[in-house]
């Protein structure tokens, strides 16, 4: 499901100065890979520790190209690291923001341009709105925590598009 994740430079964004060289792909197959909640949690920890600082509840550039790999987890990933990826992202865009000193210094993908790091955050987690509300509106008694994770996730990421 990642098998590409080794192709992006990761090193080349501002992270984290705990990070070992391969922590973002490392903790994002963690996330697409768990298969106990003891896991689930850890590795959930280890994502969000691998982008910023989840006790301080910030994070930094590198959280950007992240977006597309946590895309497909949400498609194609199991139940569990569904739930464990909307867990991360609804804290990432909910409550976390920018790390001090790196609040500009988002790189948009697209364009490659430094940017407010929050909004390009925010702009390209867009790219999930159709698996965020695909997973939110199934109500089998085996998705429902899913689904209502994503619901919540849907509307911060449909309230952007209306702002």
């Amino acid at each position: 499901m990642l098998t590409d994740v080794d192709e992006v430079p990761w090193a080349s964004f501002p992270q984290p100065e705990w990070n070992e060289p391969n922590e973002v792909p490392s903790a994002l197959r963690a996330l697409s890979s768990c298969t106990s909640e003891e896991e689930a949690e850890r590795a959930y920890h280890r994502f969000l520790y691998a982008v910023g600082n989840n006790h301080a509840g910030t994070y930094y550039p590198v959280v950007l190209p992240t977006l597309p790999f946590l895309a497909r987890i949400l498609e194609r990933g199991s139940e569990l690291a569904r739930r464990t990826t909307l867990d991360a992202l609804i804290d990432l865009l909910g409550s976390f923001g920018p790390e001090t000193g790196f609040e500009f210094e988002g790189i948009d993908p697209e364009t490659g341009l430094r940017g407010d790091l929050r909004a390009l955050l925010h702009l390209h987690a867009r790219i999930m709105v159709p698996v965020v509300c695909a997973i939110a509106s199934d109500h089998s008694p085996a998705r429902r925590r899913a689904a209502a994770l994503a619901a919540e996730l849907a509307e911060a990421l449909l309230e952007d598009v209306d702002s």
